[in-house]
């Protein structure tokens, strides 16, 4: 993300890397390949990551012409989900995980960290591997929560079987650090749950308060829900011809998402693109489906409408907010704001917080 500067800087892994500069290594992946989403703008930076998988492709895929793979399992599984898996496939991702492995246990072992800070460690993937080398090799492994979290997320809740499954926790990280305690209650994982509250929602909870409300709407767009979205915005548009509505993109959205709409409505635009949390303050109203967003919103005083819909219903708290099916059920005219204690949610005394937790560890 770009600050009130221009300069790229980290949201979440930025604020840790402040608070020990000098004995912290950031490791920055690629939104697509070797397409940076920062440049480097700490002293202690590196994107070997991303070079790291794609020679683990490259030489599981040429390794596999000189010898395939005969383990059994792989046969038996492709054989019981034919429709489903390639075997070519399935040796290629198995040499891959190899290799992977290797390659991040060397790097592991010259760089010699006492604690790994992993985003989406129990998504599984890439980043699966890593903890599960890091746990192999010692080191204590913590995933920093980036976003949405929900009972129903299944990267951070399953069945009791795969909870208790000692194979497969040696996949998840040792903990978890949120943004306040209403996240924990989220996870069913048996890890360790530390709230450590948002560092830069909190910073902008103090520098924003003071923003002058410039738009009306501000409709926070998901890739996941994009038909959802644009027919609820056209049908807001009409209900409203002379308010400001601005459509939020999320970062791996079509930018083309919403051109047709653009061009039927007037008084539809997409955001510039400034921090999230000034669109939130320059709005008088936000609205969504089931983006972390929403939650932000409380936060900064905003009472969200949320889409009534099937994944709205899935994932979202039905007392957070305004819940509504179609444009006409939006009342710009009730200024009623629920109470809620922004503290369960975004927690504060980050600093204090984390360098406890870590000395906690590191001792």
């Amino acid at each position: 993300m770009l600050n009130e500067d221009g300069q790229p800087y980290n949201s979440l892994n930025g604020y840790y890397y402040k608070l020990m500069p000098n004995s912290t290594m950031v490791i920055e992946d690629t939104t697509t390949p070797f397409t940076w989403r920062a440049t480097s703008h700490c002293m202690h930076m590196s994107f070997i990551n991303a070079y790291l998988i794609y020679l683990a492709r490259l030489f599981a895929k040429f390794s596999l012409r000189v010898w395939k793979n005969k383990c059994r399992d792989l046969y038996e599984f492709q054989s019981k989900y034919p429709n489903l898996f390639d075997l070519n496939d399935i040796q290629l991702i198995d040499r891959s995980v190899s290799v992977y492995h290797f390659l991040i246990k060397l790097l592991l072992k010259r760089v010699s960290p006492r604690l790994v800070m992993i985003n989406e460690a129990c998504y599984g993937g890439w980043h699966g591997i890593i903890v599960y080398t890091a746990r192999q090799l010692g080191i204590k492994t913590v995933e920093l929560q980036h976003g949405f979290i929900g009972t129903n997320h299944i990267a951070y809740n399953s069945e009791v079987d795969i909870i208790n499954d000692n194979e497969y926790k040696q996949y998840l990280p040792d903990e978890i650090w949120t943004f306040g305690a209403w996240w924990n209650s989220k996870i069913n994982w048996n890890i360790t749950k530390r709230v450590v509250g948002n560092p830069d929602l909190n910073s902008h909870m103090v520098s924003y308060k003071d923003v002058q409300i410039e738009q009306t709407f501000l409709v926070i767009s998901q890739f996941t829900v994009i038909d959802e979205l644009k027919l609820f915005v056209c049908d807001l548009a009409e209900e409203y011809p002379c308010e400001d509505i601005v459509i939020r993109l999320h970062p791996i959205d079509n930018p083309h998402s919403y051109d047709d709409l653009l061009e039927k409505h007037s008084n539809v635009r997409l955001s510039t693109g400034c921090n999230i949390h000034l669109d939130i303050c320059r709005s008088s109203f936000v609205i969504g489906v089931y983006s972390t967003c929403l939650y932000e919103a409380i936060a900064f005083n905003r009472n969200p409408f949320i889409i009534d819909c099937e994944l709205s219903r899935l994932h979202v708290e039905p007392y957070l907010g305004v819940w509504v099916k179609t444009a006409s059920e939006v009342d710009i005219y009730n200024k009623t704001i629920s109470k809620v204690d922004v503290e369960y949610y975004w927690a504060q005394n980050f600093e204090q917080r984390v360098t406890q937790f870590t000395n906690s560890i590191l001792a």
